[in-house]
């Protein structure tokens, strides 16, 4: 087979198989690029791992995932490949794994293109979660605490400003936050947290910090 049309043709697989992972046909997304995980092409098969990666990610097929995604990071050192392994081992709840996974991504590359990379704090705002919904609460309280960080350096907290800056709505951020700081006001003050947050950003979303501080129920 000529390069060219060979070229077009591994192009094409992998189109079909986003398509197919985006319509939530996964087991059909898989199929489709499962003879080029073994390709000679480096970023044919860099490509081809992560759609394998997100299709077993998405059945929840964690340990198969993992096992992708690991692929990934050695091919490329990407961030959003170290950023999907830190999900899958947080998902099986391997949280020293997922840790590891995750403070990769700061010395990572962002030169590698990838369709549906998203931003750093984006990635912070999804990987808490996902340690929230797995009982890793200290864990999740921690990057939490770098958002934090994060929206009082822009000093600002208009919703449309933040998006701009690929960070998460202040709102959004603290009601997904919220069970995190209840489940830890036991242990730390969270009052001061909360006030201190305050201080530091501009309305309105220093309002919305002192009405979060009748909701820890503390």
């Amino acid at each position: 087979m000529p390069l060219n049309i060979r070229k077009n043709y591994r192009e094409r697989k992998i189109r079909e198989a986003w398509q197919l992972y985006h319509d939530g046909k996964r087991e059909e997304a898989y199929k489709k690029i499962r003879l080029l995980l073994k390709s000679t092409n480096k970023e044919v098969r860099l490509e081809a791992i992560q759609v394998a990666g997100m299709a077993m990610y998405k059945l929840k097929r964690f340990d198969q995932a993992i096992n992708y995604f690991q692929k990934a990071c050695k091919l490329a050192n990407a961030r959003h490949d170290w950023f999907n392994l830190a999900m899958a081992y947080a998902k099986s709840e391997h949280v020293l794994e997922a840790e590891a996974a995750f403070n990769m991504i700061n010395g990572a590359s962002t030169k590698h293109s990838y369709q549906y990379a998203i931003s750093q704090p984006q990635m912070l705002y999804q990987y808490f979660r996902v340690l929230r919904d797995s009982g890793f609460m200290r864990e999740a309280f921690g990057r939490i605490n770098e958002l934090k960080a994060m929206y009082c350096a822009l000093y600002k907290s208009e919703e449309d400003y933040l998006a701009s800056k690929g960070m998460p709505g202040l709102s959004l951020m603290m009601r997904e936050a919220l069970p995190v700081l209840q489940s830890l006001a036991v242990e730390r003050d969270m009052v001061s947290w909360l006030e201190d947050f305050g201080k530091r950003i501009k309305e309105p979303g220093s309002q919305l910090l002192k009405d979060y501080v009748t909701l820890l129920d503390v």
